[in-house]
């Protein structure tokens, strides 16, 4: 026989991850549902290799979520948009100086359009960069940034210079993928 009470924990934790989620309703309210869900659980259980925790849990959270779409005129996300968030973001102009030791102002800090799509590549391209593993950005690094060639990139490594070879036409595959994507 289940006992519904050593179970109230889970409940509980089910109805605290929509309650985190900014759903406009009390925690009373989806803790009630949650409540509700468990003991449907009870009720509809059968023993088939699955653990009454899980199914209790999987339970109450459809009861939640069928609650949250069949009510939703009454409970919805909170709207966080508006004035709270404008009032987080507002700055009153781009001339106010933010580093006033140096006279630095707000404008100075912004890309000029003229750079933008050079500054949006330069983005794309480090996290291209990114996804290399450690060996291929050390390769990389050597040969287009430290100017080194082949030859001497392959002796600090200790491979062959055919390794090298290799190693950056697969570099640049990955990088004219990752950029073309």
């Amino acid at each position: 026989m289940i006992n519904v009470e050593d179970y109230i924990g889970a409940a509980y934790k089910v109805a605290s991850k929509f309650y985190s989620k900014n759903w406009d309703m009390s925690i009373d309210e989806i803790n009630s549902i949650a409540f509700l869900g468990l003991l449907k659980a009870k009720k509809r259980f059968e023993y088939k290799g699955v653990e009454f925790v899980t199914y209790a849990m999987k339970t109450i959270e459809y009861e939640i979520k069928n609650s949250l779409y069949r009510d939703r005129s009454k409970f919805r996300r909170k709207n966080i948009a508006g004035k709270d968030v404008y009032e987080r973001i507002y700055t009153d102009s781009l001339d106010k100086e933010i580093n006033s030791a140096e006279g630095v102002k707000l404008i100075d800090c912004l890309v000029e359009e003229s750079n933008t799509d050079e500054y949006v590549e330069n983005i794309d391209l480090k996290i291209a960069i990114n996804k290399l593993n450690t060996y291929q950005r050390k390769i990389l690094k050597m040969l287009y940034f430290d100017e080194k060639t082949q030859r001497e990139t392959a002796k600090i490594l200790s491979v062959h210079e055919k390794t090298i070879s290799r190693e950056k036409k697969k570099i640049l595959n990955l990088l004219r993928e990752t950029l073309t994507a």
